[in-house]
């Protein structure tokens, strides 16, 4: 009886970074494949750790079983490694005392929303204090931008994510991002005068 309460506790608490997560904008956690990793990595993370503490040999013979799988997915941001781990962590402290459990989840949904609740009331932060991933799976509105010459206007930019140089080619590309789809129009708009030194323009509006 007290395995299935915790287990339905650790699932609970999956579950809930998972509707946190998708909340502030974390849009890669919606998919079929995540939800059901969020829910059922803490449980098998729990029976794991129930399994092995306490007897010294099974708990070697389960490293050594556990070291011939290879996760091969990649992982596309530092934060979708970070849920891995905190999910594994839940079912391990599941196991052991269940309120640090809820302890670590209740922590991690509060830092998650006070920043998103900072970027809503300080919209300027977002493009000030954070630095936008090109691809980390948010509805940013998205620009690449390929030149023949270094543009100052977008190197300068407080929306430019990325910028490189092609050698291959002899061309700079430049990736910026923003949530507001006027301040992409508005750089693009700024670079009329550079339109015979662009290559191409890329963008990916919602």
């Amino acid at each position: 009886m007290e395995v299935l309460q915790d287990n339905i506790i650790i699932i609970l608490c999956g579950l809930s970074l998972r509707i946190v997560m998708s909340i502030v904008g974390q849009n890669w956690v919606q998919t079929y494949h995540h939800t059901i990793s969020f829910m059922l990595l803490p449980v098998i993370t729990y029976i794991i750790t129930k399994v092995i503490s306490g007897n010294i040999a099974l708990s070697l013979g389960m490293v050594g079983a556990l070291s011939i799988i290879r996760f091969r997915t990649p992982v596309k941001n530092p934060l979708e490694l970070i849920m891995y781990f905190a999910l594994i962590t839940i079912g391990i402290a599941g196991q052991i005392k269940i309120i640090y459990g809820l302890y670590l989840v209740t922590v991690m949904v509060g830092v998650i929303l006070l920043v998103h609740f900072i970027g809503i009331i300080f919209p300027w932060s977002k493009n000030k204090i954070f630095s936008f991933n090109y691809s980390d799976g948010r509805l940013f509105n998205t620009a690449e931008i390929t030149s023949s010459i270094n543009l100052p206007i977008l190197k300068n930019s407080v929306l430019l994510n990325q910028s490189s140089i092609d050698f291959t080619n002899g061309v700079y590309i430049y990736k910026i991002a923003s949530i507001n789809k006027k301040d992409i129009d508005k750089l693009i708009d700024a670079l009329e005068d550079e339109k015979k030194n662009i290559k191409s323009i890329v963008t990916d509006f919602n």
